[in-house]
This record gives C-alpha cells, structure tokens and sequence, in this order.
C-alpha cells in the first residue's frame, strides 16, 4: 500500500470536509473489502519507520500485541526463521 495526496484522488470539497474532523496525520481509509495482507504489510511498514506501536495499533484498528507479532513474522520470514 502506498501512501496518497488527498488533493490528487479526491475532490476539494470533500478533502475540506474530512479536515473538518480530522486536523492532519495518518489517516486509515480500509477497503470495502479488506485486504488483510495489504493491511499488515503497512502495519509493519510504518512500526519500520518508527511510528510508534500505539498509533500504529490505533490507526489500524488491531491490538498493540498484534502489531508486535506481524513485525516478528515479518523479521522472521526474512531471515528463514520458522513461523509458529
């Protein structure tokens, strides 16, 4: 997944009223079918990047814990590791 300029994807006037609730930041915009795999790989994608776990697990809408286990898979499939 791949981040986005609002401005280019969506109408102005709809970008004026989503920062009526949201002032600014990440903002999580799920499919109409979620895409679990996607979703995971840009869990572990901004925990990479120092986003803090918190946010992270918020923005999301899963657990700190299961930030946590996607980011020791992840490590785990790059470095051959068995998965359990």
């Amino acid at each position: 997944m791949k981040y986005k300029y609002a401005l280019d994807i969506l109408p102005p006037e709809l970008v004026e009223q989503i920062q009526q609730h949201f002032k600014g930041g990440l903002l999580w915009i799920p499919c109409k079918k979620d895409n679990f795999r996607e979703r995971n790989e840009l869990i572990v994608s901004l925990v990479e990047k120092n986003v803090p776990v918190t946010e992270v697990a918020a923005l999301a809408k899963v657990s700190e814990r299961w930030v946590w286990e996607l980011v020791r898979r992840a490590r785990n499939s790059r470095t051959g590791a068995e998965q359990n």
